[in-house]
């Protein structure tokens, strides 16, 4: 007897199983819909009766109707494994209608995120390194020269690991364009940090690159860290300022701190800068705020507002060396300034301060 009472029970869970596939697949389906669709999930006792009426279609043509099975151990179990599936596959459909986001953008989509497993634990956010991992021709372009080749396949990246993907390909190109002079470039980063780089060499000089109306001039002098290819830039002369925008950067010689800077002026301001004995660059690039706080924030040092207790005169340079916090900027009522010695404030103002928290908590005691 207890063996004909497991064989029933095995019997009642196969028939089950197999008549219940049908009723789990439209529960699940009106579950998802009615609740992606219009955000109502549909009562147990309507998934109960369309479950049950699909089941007995199935049984009877499965021939499972027949009084000698349904009226017996064996049809009890599989109506309770038909319904406990039923219910079940509502129930998840229920939670995935839910869950499952309501618009589906091609934006959403390149906003994907790398894997942690590459993710290296430096700093808050982390940093991820960039290897380049294919390197291809454009097409109607010359091929890349073999060692130039090599160069880009070697090339090694670090940028922070907080950044989209499409940001990690844009400063991804965008180094590889100023650093190796690049016609044109464009990366395809994979989650595992994988970049795929399709480039070309330069076509020519600098005469390809010379805005209509400009002229190019280059000069010798200190180039600051960073400066590329299309950045504006301030070259400040004895007798004035020239602005322009950067052409090319030479590569920095081992014996001479100074670089060669290719720049496109208007033209009545090349006669200017070559008769010029020393000229000074400035370089202003594309606003990267996030990338400088990140890296202030890895050695160490923060930005922060703080209020002037009264009006008085502030030199920002007796302030650095008694607190060692330095003053970036002031701002008031009459916008913001840029300290370059003592500066007086009528106790509304706010100072703009890097350097160090205790730093910092000295500076805002002194100016309290």
């Amino acid at each position: 007897m207890p063996e004909s009472i497991l064989a029933q029970l095995l019997m009642g869970l196969y028939l089950g199983a197999l008549t219940g596939v049908l009723p789990a697949f439209v529960s699940w389906t009106l579950g998802f819909s009615f609740r992606y669709v219009t955000g109502v999930t549909v009562p147990g006792l309507g998934v109960v009766v369309v479950a049950a009426a699909i089941a007995g279609l199935s049984g009877g043509l499965l021939g499972l109707l027949d009084p000698a099975i349904s009226e017996t151990p064996v049809g009890v179990v599989a109506a309770l494994v038909v319904l406990m599936a039923s219910f079940w596959a509502h129930n998840q459909g229920d939670k995935m209608g839910e869950a499952f986001p309501r618009r589906i953008t091609l934006e959403s989509i390149r906003r994907r995120t790398l894997s942690a497993d590459v993710v290296e634990r430096v700093g808050r956010f982390g940093q991820v390194r960039v290897r380049v991992k294919t390197v291809e021709d454009v097409e109607g372009y010359p091929p890349l020269p073999d060692g130039l080749r090599e160069k880009l396949e070697d090339e090694r990246v670090s940028l922070p690991a907080d950044l989209p993907l499409s940001e990690l390909e844009t400063r991804v190109r965008d180094r590889l364009r100023s650093s190796y002079d690049l016609e044109t470039v464009s990366v395809s980063l994979d989650r595992r940090a994988n970049a795929t780089v399709v480039a070309a060499p330069a076509l020519g000089g600098f005469s390809r690159r010379v805005p209509t109306g400009k002229r190019a001039v280059s000069v010798e002098a200190l180039i600051p860290a960073g400066a590329d290819r299309g950045d504006r830039t301030f070259l400040g002369l004895p007798d004035g300022t020239v602005e322009g925008r950067v052409l090319g950067v030479g590569e920095p010689e081992e014996d001479r701190q100074t670089r060669r800077l290719t720049v496109a002026v208007s033209p009545t301001a090349v006669e200017s800068v070559l008769v010029a004995e020393e000229v000074r660059v400035a370089i202003r690039g594309e606003p990267n705020g996030r990338d400088l706080l990140a890296r202030l924030k890895a050695v160490g040092l923060r930005v922060r507002r703080i209020g002037i207790g009264r009006g008085r005169t502030l030199d920002p340079d007796a302030l650095r060396a008694e607190t060692g916090a330095q003053v970036l900027a002031v701002r008031g009522t009459g916008g913001m300034q840029v300290p370059d010695g003592p500066i007086s404030t009528d106790g509304d103002e706010e100072l703009l301060a890097v350097g160090t928290p205790d730093a910092l908590r000295a500076l805002r005691e002194v100016v309290a």
